[in-house]
């Protein structure tokens, strides 16, 4: 572990975190005590494949998100409770659709990108979601054209 890594943090109002790392200095576990439970409160584990991307999320022992990747590091799937989410990128690794199946319901976004790479509009299966205008570098302004 390095110098100066953070272990412990106990708050004023009783909260107590405390960290544990792995051999590669990822945080593998962080604990959350309360005086009160709450939803937030318990034991989160993580790990991570060789290269440092997060697989794996625990909560209390039970499985929270599971995440797959392409060779390339591109997120390929995500799987939380019942909800599984995949990812499709074209070849110069631009997101292109995200497919979320929660209960046999499926929500499907696709992505359109103009001739520099910017992501200029987002449908909601198949209708148009919002529209994003580029004024310059670094100045997007989103536009919500309908909600869904």
């Amino acid at each position: 572990m390095k110098s100066g890594t953070v272990t412990e943090v106990v708050h004023a109002d009783g909260r107590v975190v405390n960290y544990t790392y792995d051999n590669s200095g990822y945080i593998s576990e962080i604990n959350r005590n309360r005086r009160e439970l709450d939803a937030v409160s318990g034991k989160y584990e993580y790990s991570y494949d060789a290269i440092g991307r997060l697989i794996k999320s625990i909560h209390d022992g039970a499985i929270k998100a599971e995440y797959q990747y392409a060779a390339f590091g591109n997120r390929t799937s995500l799987t939380e409770g019942s909800t599984s989410t995949t990812y499709s990128y074209d070849v110069l690794d631009r997101l292109l659709e995200v497919n979320e199946l929660n209960n046999n319901q499926s929500v499907v976004k696709t992505y359109d990108y103009d001739k520099r790479g910017n992501q200029t509009n987002e449908y909601v299966d198949g209708v148009l979601n919002k529209t994003f205008t580029f004024n310059g570098p670094l100045t997007t302004s989103p536009e919500l054209i309908m909600k869904v």
